[in-house]
């Protein structure tokens, strides 16, 4: 009866294992776009958040992990024949089974919600162009950028350069990957406009600049 009941807790287990599995794997899978957004909203930056950028590669199998976690206990849940359960056990309390579909069946949608996350990310933090209204005065550069990936990434360096003081307006977009950059001359410079693209994990270079008329 022990066995029974150790067997009746484990098969019980596997779907919440399933879970912390497709959560890890789908914040995985979007931490190359998700991860440096996020810090360079709060105004963290630095060379060692570029190394997120890295984990892109990675992404794919991160994804079909949380995929097949998440799957793996949707089968476990409704469609592998369960023994019958012994008197106090936990599959024997009825609300154990509903509590489980409910847990499951959230945490479904969050690990969606996750993974769609670099997709969403522009619509939902309107990726506007204006920081402030440019004066006649101000500089417009040209730089090409590199490592983006997602729709997300625009947002990550645009977000960097309006936290530089001097820049008024800032248009990136992935095809071609580029930034738009308009700013004052006296206050930054183009060195530190690719420097802070690079600190948030996107190299640039400059193509072009003109004056404003």
């Amino acid at each position: 009866m022990v066995n029974k009941r150790a067997e009746s807790t484990q098969e019980n287990s596997l779907p919440r294992w399933s879970i912390v599995g497709a959560f890890g794997s789908a914040l995985a899978a979007t931490a190359c776009c998700l991860g440096p957004l996020l810090l360079v909203s709060m105004g963290i930056g630095g060379a060692w958040v570029s190394q997120l950028s890295l984990l892109e590669r990675f992404s794919p199998l991160f994804m079909g992990a949380a995929i097949l976690s998440i799957g793996l206990g949707f089968y476990r849940v409704y469609f592998k024949k369960k023994e019958a359960c012994q008197e106090g056990s936990v599959c024997a309390n009825p609300r154990t089974p509903k509590m489980t579909k409910t847990a499951l069946w959230f945490s479904a949608m969050l690990v969606g919600l996750i993974l769609a996350g670099p997709y969403l990310a522009p619509v939902v933090l309107a990726n506007g162009q204006a920081h402030q209204t440019p004066s006649a005065s101000d500089t417009q550069a040209v730089f090409q950028l590199e490592g983006m990936t997602c729709s997300a990434c625009t947002v990550t360096v645009q977000k960097s350069l309006l936290n530089l003081d001097g820049i008024s307006q800032a248009k990136v977009s992935l095809d071609p990957p580029q930034a738009i950059v308009t700013y004052n001359a006296e206050k930054v410079s183009p060195e530190k406009i690719m420097k802070a693209t690079q600190e948030a994990g996107y190299p640039s270079s400059l193509l072009a600049g003109t004056k404003n008329e």
